[in-house]
């Protein structure tokens, strides 16, 4: 400051002095942060899209503290892992991008700066900002599954939901908003429809004989610019329904005629019965019966294989013609059936000739086992009763000429042989009734074989055998056996 000292003379006089006053900072302030953003939503806020390349300028920072001396020395520093802030020097600072920023991760941070000056006591300002990530189309649309596999009824409505197909986009507004279509080689096969939610449905009532699996893809985009899409495999098998009644596959013609001739060689046979039905599993699980014509019960139909054949051995007043009613029936819910007439001429004879070929009567190449194993037995039987007899009679035979001839040797040397066997013998002399036979000891050492007389072997005819008319044996003519005769009593 200037002071001036003036009289009041006249003239005046004045003098001029300086005066310098030194101001004293006895108080420290806290230093002050100013930040401007490059892209600012509102007060310490900053917007940055994701995908922002690293190490891009994010805000400027100006440190503002007037105090004199060490209270006017002031550092900074923000502690994040996405930013960092640079010293540009004295009191000016910059934040710039660290790492890679990803939306769908992480779509907004806080963060904070802290100044503080080298006063004593120190004093420090903090100021908290936040940064806001912006949304930029990046994300694929993703779905759920990589396939779809749906079931739905066949005979169904129009515009009937089949499934829902479920993608997501994590990315907003329009970057996230998808719209599905349907693709496939020839579009036309493709009686189904999707919407903008991912609902399927179907344009029209489904038929599953005329095709049980669709197999086509499902398209989908966001409305993102540039839009992004992907695409997934959907399958839709139809489920089978009872809307088909079976059918006579053979018989082929209603009414079906059947000429059939039973003799004794014949099986009980006749045909098989076929039938079909378009539909699946237990719906077309088929069951045949006779439904009428089987008065007699002569005919038999199996319920699973529709083997028609001869419940009984047919006799001669079941020859005829029956009009035998056929029925089949599937195993579905409610239970679909049809029914045939087969026409069958029946010709019975007892002649045990071939069987006659008949038109539309199966031919039965098989080999009748039981009848083979009859006439096998009858022949063995046959057999055996020959040889026995054959046997029998060249036993008898023999035995009559061997018994004749011993007895004539009994007659003609009785006598000798009885007076030279010194041991007894159960043979008697004709004219020594009663005298006991021994074996000569003659006999013995020579080791002679020795046949014993008949009567040892058939001690019950002794008594009964006249041995009178042995002489006779000279006189009868050659090759003649004599049988000795029996004393009647």
């Amino acid at each position: 400051m200037y002071v001036e000292a003036k009289d009041g003379g006249n003239p005046s006089l004045n003098s001029f002095a300086i005066v310098r006053v030194n101001i004293l900072n006895e108080k420290n302030h806290p230093p002050k942060i100013g930040i401007n953003f490059v892209s600012e939503l509102k007060k310490d806020t900053a917007a940055i899209y994701e995908g922002t390349k690293v190490g891009s300028f994010l805000a400027y920072v100006n440190v503002v503290d007037n105090d004199f001396g060490a209270n006017g020395e002031v550092s900074c520093k923000l502690e994040h892992d996405k930013v960092v802030l640079s010293h540009l020097g004295s009191k000016e600072y910059k934040i710039t991008l660290k790492k890679p920023l990803d939306r769908e991760t992480l779509d907004h941070f806080n963060m904070r700066i802290v100044c503080e000056d080298n006063g004593s006591p120190a004093l420090k300002t903090e100021r908290k900002i936040s940064i806001q990530v912006m949304d930029v189309n990046d994300v694929q649309p993703q779905f759920t599954k990589d396939t779809f596999h749906f079931l739905t009824y066949e005979n169904g409505k129009a515009n009937f939901p089949i499934g829902f197909i479920n993608a997501t986009d994590p990315d907003l507004a329009s970057a996230g908003q998808l719209t599905f279509s349907l693709l496939s080689k020839d579009r036309n096969n493709i009686p189904f429809q999707v919407s903008d939610y991912g609902f399927i449905t179907s344009n029209i009532p489904l038929d599953r004989e005329e095709e049980d699996m669709y197999k086509f893809e499902v398209f989908v985009k966001d409305n993102g610019k540039p839009s992004l899409n992907n695409t997934a495999n959907v399958v839709v098998e139809v489920l089978d329904r009872n809307d088909n009644n079976p059918y006579f596959i053979y018989p082929t013609t209603d009414p079906f005629h059947i000429n059939v001739h039973y003799h004794p060689q014949s099986t009980n046979a006749i045909t098989v019965i076929r039938a079909s039905d378009r539909d699946s599993h237990l719906n077309a699980f088929l069951k045949y019966g006779i439904l009428d014509g089987n008065n007699k019960r002569l005919f038999t139909l199996n319920s699973l294989t529709g083997q028609m054949s001869f419940s009984r051995a047919p006799h001669l007043n079941d020859a005829g013609s029956y009009a035998l009613v056929l029925v089949v029936k599937d195993s579905g819910s409610p239970v679909l059936s049809a029914t045939t007439t087969v026409s069958l001429s029946l010709r019975v004879t007892n002649k045990t000739s071939a069987p006659m070929p008949t038109v539309h009567l199966e031919k039965n190449r098989t080999l009748d086992v039981p009848l083979l194993i009859i006439l096998v037995v009858a022949a063995v039987i046959v057999a055996v009763v020959i040889v026995v007899s054959i046997t029998l009679c060249i036993v008898k035979c023999s035995s009559g000429q061997s018994r004749s001839a011993k007895s004539t040797r009994k007659g003609v040397n009785r006598s000798a042989i009885c007076n030279r066997i010194d041991q007894p013998l159960p043979c008697q002399s004709s004219s020594i009734p009663g005298t006991p036979v021994r074996y000569s000891s003659e006999m013995n050492n020579r080791n002679m074989p020795f046949v014993e007389c008949k009567e040892d072997f058939y001690p019950q005819y002794e008594s009964q055998i006249d041995w009178s008319n042995v002489g006779t044996l000279e006189k009868s003519p050659p090759n003649t056996i004599l049988l000795p005769t029996r004393i009647k009593k």
